[in-house]
């Protein structure tokens, strides 16, 4: 059966390559939907089946970057949507303003591959 959830991750989320590994975790899992920075921090709509849901939860929590921490991490069922893909979204400016700021942090090597790379966005 699909299911459509709604997940809301504050902490230091931002800055640290947090939508690109949801995107990726997404595609992993077959899943669709969205996933955008706000100010709150990063925000989720994911449609798929219960059991890919299941598992893409659980390695948002265990998976994430390695500069990354999660202060909240709440979930909620949704009214399914069933969107075509998953896509990384412009960021919404709704909401309170919890951001965490990252510190100054050096490329990694992968990423500096990445962004010489001009077959991959």
């Amino acid at each position: 059966m699909n299911t459509t959830l709604f997940i809301r991750i504050t902490g230091q989320v931002q800055g640290v390559g947090f939508r690109p590994f949801v995107y990726q975790l997404a595609i992993k899992h077959q899943l669709s939907g969205w996933v955008n920075n706000s100010l709150e921090g990063v925000h989720i709509l994911v449609s798929g089946k219960e059991e890919e849901l299941d598992e893409f939860v659980q390695e948002l929590k265990t998976e994430k970057p390695a500069i990354a921490w999660i202060s909240e991490f709440s979930v909620e069922p949704a009214p399914f949507q069933d969107f075509p893909d998953f896509r990384i979204v412009k960021s919404n400016r709704e909401g309170s303003g919890q951001l965490v700021l990252t510190p100054d942090l050096a490329i990694c090597p992968s990423c500096r591959a990445e962004l010489r790379d001009p077959e991959n966005r």
